[in-house]
């Protein structure tokens, strides 16, 4: 029988861990293989298509580096599921919802690359 600590301990844990319960903001193994990149030769890659990564902040006053790198987790999976290899980001921005509630956007351009690119 698990001790109710440990109990509570390994719920807390599981909901934090994207591998137990995958959520938004979760970069995902697909997603891991696609890279980052702010220019590439659109000589040697296909141009898929826009993509939008979002990730929503339920306190404005607390926005740090992890929302926005959650948003860019969002793009990477989106842009596997397109069946990009590369992703170019364009910009960064704010959608306020309402005076408690902001997404972060990460905008960019799904690429299909040549392996070594």
């Amino acid at each position: 029988m698990m001790k109710p600590v440990l109990f509570v301990l390994w719920i807390c844990f599981s909901f934090q861990n994207c591998s137990h319960f995958p959520q938004k903001g979760c970069l995902f193994s697909k997603g891991s293989v696609v890279r980052v990149v702010f220019v590439l030769d659109p000589a040697v890659c296909k141009k898929l298509k826009p993509i939008f990564g979002k990730w929503m902040v339920q306190d404005c006053d607390l926005i740090s580096e992890e929302h926005r790198n959650a948003a860019t987790n969002d793009l990477r999976n989106q842009a596997a599921e397109q069946g990009a290899t590369h992703v170019v980001v364009q910009a960064h921005h704010f959608e306020y919802v309402s005076p408690t509630q902001v997404n972060v956007i990460q905008q960019g351009v799904a690429y299909v690359c040549p392996q070594d690119e």
